[in-house]
């Protein structure tokens, strides 16, 4: 389980896994990317792991936002080729374009929202798809956010995940 606390900057990432992995330590912004961005009330952001499962945690990746009247974003895969697109605020449920589920690996998302004020935010990040809790586990150093713990009326707070993260030893 992932669990955090306190609030930015001081924020501390405890991620425990499963036997044999060890609790694991990180700092927000040593994080492999910036989970989020903002302008004036309105913010965008974006969970940086989702486990394709099927367990009703963490299954999807979609955009969590604030004060924001359109998105759209696009994934690639680790060789930047297109795996999805989207216009609007549904999500991405780790299928590629011939119905097969994407395998666990690093894929890269960009994501552009337009805020009430009509102002810009774009937000490009990387984006890890586990698909077998228990076997495939996320690299240290990172700070592992899932869409469990975005909640949009707290633009840049992290809420505690439901869902098993393991932390490679």
């Amino acid at each position: 389980m992932l669990r955090v606390h306190g609030a930015l900057p001081a924020l501390l990432v405890l991620a425990t896994g499963l036997v044999g992995c060890l609790p694991e330590r990180t700092s927000p912004m040593a994080a492999d990317h910036a989970w989020h961005v903002r302008v004036d009330s309105a913010c965008l952001m974006v969970p940086n792991v989702i486990t394709t499962n099927w367990d009703g945690i963490n299954d999807q990746f979609a955009p969590v936002v604030y004060n924001v009247t359109s998105v759209q974003y696009g994934i690639r895969d680790a060789q930047l080729r297109p795996v999805y697109s989207h216009t609007g605020f549904g999500g991405w449920d780790g299928r590629l374009a011939d119905g097969t589920m994407a395998p666990s690996s690093i894929y890269m998302v960009s994501v552009q929202a337009t805020t009430t004020s009509g102002n810009t935010l774009r937000l490009t990040a990387p984006l890890r798809v586990v698909r077998h809790i228990g076997t495939d586990c996320l690299p240290t150093g990172i700070t592992l956010v899932s869409p469990d713990m975005l909640d949009p009326r707290r633009c840049g707070e992290l809420l505690p995940t439901n869902d098993l993260l393991v932390v490679c030893p």
